[in-house]
């Protein structure tokens, strides 16, 4: 009979909170590292400005230095804690120009041009603009029956749902053991343990069901959506008379349910609605009307914040690539710690020094080890004792005929 190998999955999160000031050289709106005034200076006089502006070695951000730098990506010439573009080629004199303190940069034979590949998120965030995500208040039911209204967050980024640890609480879901990693920016990892079955029901299609396979996270799945209360939303003409999804789009609140891509097409509906620039759009769903886009505010806050949502699955094969990275960690983790060995030990060691070779196949040969001394019984000479069981064991055979064909039945 043929059995078929399931491939095993990992999951993969990446969920970003980041801080978003532009510039700190030219104040435009963008990072450092993407700055054309700062690409123009040589290295050495992009590191003295680094250092004379407090800014991170590693990933160029203000805020930090490199030793408290999270960011995994290090120069991609040498592969040293600091930015490509602070890259020195090897025996350039920086003696007359070296301040006390700096970090140390790495360096090469040869001067050559460094490619800088910057990774940004999927949208900027200006002073006065705030980022609306799609949310939707359904209908969330248990295997049992138990149903109650979670708020929901439709990220057609992901490959993969999620519920709160609260969430699967209220409901009483039934939960199925499954062995998952979630990783996040940073190479921060959380192992998924559980995952529960549920299905989500619309508010305003009666006959709409989607069955869902959900992963359960002890830790709050996002920020709260949106950061801040949203106002003026009676002046966007163009929403007025839909059934929304949320109607409290515009109200920060907890979010305890995330729907991935999958569940977003099965959703999706013909109609979009785009608005005047500052407005949000309209997506028709079957879970009504979602609301996202990037809005015009007033505010006061120097600093706004993004949340840039994205989940993938790796394969085998994408696991197979990662394999180094998990013996890296597993290497860094069991430090190997010296002890005393025993005498039985020692005598091992001695004996696989002594005995081990390897054949023509490549197979090695070693000889067990064995224990000298002879093991006796409790209760005297072990020998004797089985053989006068024995013998009286025949005896009783040759009395009861009966007997010894049953035991030779057995």
């Amino acid at each position: 009979m043929s059995t078929v190998r399931e491939k095993s999955i990992k999951e993969r999160t990446f969920h970003v909170t980041t801080t978003i000031k532009g510039c700190i050289k030219c104040k435009e709106g963008h990072t450092l590292s993407r700055c054309s005034e700062f690409i123009k200076m040589q290295p050495l006089e992009r590191g003295f400005y680094v250092k004379n502006n407090n800014v991170c070695f590693n990933c160029l951000t203000p805020g930090h230095s490199a030793m408290e730098c999270r960011v995994v990506q290090s120069c991609r010439v040498c592969n040293r804690r600091h930015h490509s573009l602070l890259h020195l080629p090897r025996r350039v004199t920086t003696s007359e120009h070296k301040e006390p303190n700096q970090p140390s940069v790495s360096t090469e034979s040869n001067v050559e041009e460094v490619k800088v590949n910057t990774m940004i998120a999927s949208h900027h965030i200006s002073e006065h603009r705030v980022a609306l995500l799609a949310t939707a208040l359904v209908i969330v039911k248990s295997e049992e029956g138990h149903a109650t209204v979670l708020k929901a967050l439709v990220d057609k980024g992901s490959q993969a749902c999620f519920i709160s640890e609260k969430a699967a609480q209220i409901l009483k879901l039934r939960r199925y053991p499954t062995n998952k990693i979630v990783t996040g920016m940073e190479s921060m990892k959380v192992a998924v343990k559980q995952q529960v079955h549920i299905q989500v029901n619309s508010r305003w299609e009666s006959d709409f069901s989607l069955p869902v396979r959900a992963y359960i996270m002890s830790k709050p799945l996002t920020t709260h959506i949106p950061e801040t209360k949203i106002t003026r939303i009676n002046k966007w003409s163009h929403l007025s008379g839909l059934n929304l999804a949320d109607p409290d789009y515009s109200t920060s609140g907890t979010i305890d349910l995330l729907l991935g891509v999958k569940e977003y097409a099965t959703m999706l509906q013909e109609g979009l609605i785009k608005g005047p620039p500052g407005t949000p759009c309209a997506q028709n769903t079957s879970l009504g009307w979602i609301i996202f886009g990037e809005i015009s505010m007033k505010s006061d806050i120097n600093e706004n914040t993004s949340i840039v949502m994205h989940q993938q699955i790796e394969t085998d094969s994408e696991q197979d690539i990662n394999m180094q990275d998990f013996l890296k960690r597993i290497w860094k983790i069991n430090t190997i710690s010296s002890r005393t060995l025993s005498k039985e030990e020692q005598q091992c060691e001695e004996i696989y020094e002594k005995t081990h070779k390897r054949d023509k196949t490549g197979r090695y040969i070693v000889k067990l080890p064995f224990k000298n001394e002879v093991h006796k019984s409790i209760e005297g000479d072990a020998k004797t004792i089985a053989m006068n069981r024995l013998l009286q064991l025949e005896r009783r055979f040759n009395k009861d005929p009966h007997l010894k064909k049953n035991t030779q039945t057995l």
